[in-house]
């Protein structure tokens, strides 16, 4: 699943993002282009000109957060408390990687 669609342009340092599919989106000085929102990843531009900033986790670590984030919000009658503690907990055992404070 597509979290985030996003590139770096590495002339302008524009950081251009899509939101939904058909969602092209140049950065300042039009070297680099994204597109597709969540649905889809598309880089129009040489991939030397951008650096992929993008997040995307298996489709079923992210069906996973949803059923956890369903459970705690139903457990705690509709109270946000613990939605992000619980997320983090299924992203941590399905093998994703979260750097440690320090």
């Amino acid at each position: 699943m597509i979290i985030q669609n996003q590139i770096r342009c590495l002339k302008c340092k524009d950081e251009p993002y899509s939101n939904s599919k058909n969602d092209l989106k140049e950065c300042d000085c039009g070297a680099v282009a994204v597109d597709g929102g969540m649905d889809y990843l598309r880089r129009i531009g040489k991939p030397e000109d951008y650096r992929e900033m993008s997040v995307t986790i298996p489709d079923g670590v992210a069906n996973a957060c949803n059923r956890a984030i369903n459970d705690t919000i139903r457990d705690t009658e509709g109270k946000t408390v613990g939605v992000m503690s619980v997320v983090v907990r299924v992203l941590r055992d399905n093998g994703v990687k979260l750097k440690e404070m320090k």
